[in-house]
């Protein structure tokens, strides 16, 4: 994954926007966080075991936290909060290296569950979906039904596009 041209350019014309980046996460004090720049508010901890994608989905629909309803991130969702918290701090989240997003989240893995569906799998018809992995910051696909290190971690609220992100 590639910074956006924009990011290069801000860094050298506006030497206060790192600092704007890094810092657009506000904790809620309730076991929630808001991302300031896309508008999103999410889950300060993971659901901290190994979930299958329909599991997944209905823990974030079911959650009852800080008075909202919760539901499972988009693939560009967990891609965004990646690229906007690469300036920020890491947290520990793997067996080996730090995730790159605020070290505000308690995460318990590296690989998080997204609610966008992938093609079934060409071989055995199996159903299969997009993950998000943070220590490398990639999306990959997995069958729905395995959850060898995939967590979930929920979203509410509603997607304000980031120009220049390209999701």
């Amino acid at each position: 994954m590639r910074f956006p041209q924009w990011f290069f350019i801000a860094l050298t014309l506006f030497p206060g926007f790192v600092s704007a980046v890094s810092g657009h996460w506000k904790d809620n004090g309730n076991q929630t966080l808001t991302d300031t720049v896309t508008g999103l508010i999410w889950t300060q901890n993971d659901n901290r075991r190994d979930i299958n994608w329909d599991d997944a989905k209905r823990y974030c629909d079911t959650l009852r936290l800080a008075g909202y309803h919760w539901r499972l991130p988009e693939i560009d969702e967990l891609q965004a909060m990646h690229i906007l918290s690469r300036t920020d701090s890491t947290t520990p989240c793997s067996r080996e290296n730090p995730c790159k997003v605020s070290a505000l989240f308690h995460l318990t893995s590296d690989e998080f569950w997204s609610a966008t569906p992938s093609t079934n799998d060409p071989v055995d018809g199996r159903a299969r979906a997009w993950f998000f992995e943070f220590e490398y910051g990639y999306r990959s696909q997995n069958e729905a039904s395995n959850s060898p290190d995939e967590r979930a971690l929920c979203v509410t609220g509603k997607y304000k596009a980031v120009p220049g992100l390209g999701i």
